[in-house]
């Protein structure tokens, strides 16, 4: 089967928010970004009760609850102004040029104009899905990322890609619902 399209800025911003909703080490920040603060804004709430300083408490109270609630859409909108300002530095090029992606049992090779690449399916650790976008994920951390709205036939390569799938032993990670949060 062969695939023909092209890559967009979008299509690079969402492989990078998904692989980052991914990653445990952002997880793990994300989740300390967002709850340590409050917690030591609820201790100093909690120190000024105890001394009797309720207007200093309820400061307190009240940034806490606003950090919890405020803070993930600021970061949300910081990780996509990052991802876009890394994007057009080092993916620029690559935007718009027409790409063909040919998958066999053996071997993906890709072609965009000025070179041409020849990887062994074996190399493929995973398929991810979305519902832009599918993700070829190889082993050595890079994925060919093909945007469904450019191809032609998306059931057609989503069965391909299944059965691919199937016969390396690999997983096919179907995630239609996912959103960057």
């Amino acid at each position: 089967m062969i695939l023909h399209f092209s890559n967009d800025e979008k299509d690079y911003l969402t492989y990078q928010l998904y692989i980052s909703s991914k990653s445990p080490q952002i997880k793990k920040r994300r989740w300390k970004n967002r709850n340590l603060i409050p917690i030591f804004y609820l201790a100093m709430a909690v120190y000024f009760l105890l001394t009797e300083h309720y207007v200093a408490a309820g400061f307190f109270i009240f940034f806490a609850v606003i950090w919890y609630f405020i803070y993930p859409i600021r970061e949300k909108k910081r990780y996509i102004k990052y991802y876009e300002a890394f994007n057009k530095e080092y993916f620029s090029e690559r935007f718009g040029r027409p790409i063909s992606l040919e998958i066999t049992d053996d071997t993906l090779i890709t072609a965009d104009g000025s070179s041409e690449t020849k990887v062994a399916t074996t190399e493929i650790e995973a398929i991810n899905e979305i519902s832009p976008l599918m993700f070829i994920k190889l082993k050595t951390g890079s994925s060919y990322i093909v945007p469904k709205a450019k191809i032609e036939n998306v059931d057609a390569a989503r069965t391909r890609l299944m059965v691919l799938a199937s016969h390396l032993g690999i997983p096919y990670n179907r995630e239609e619902d996912w959103q960057w949060k």
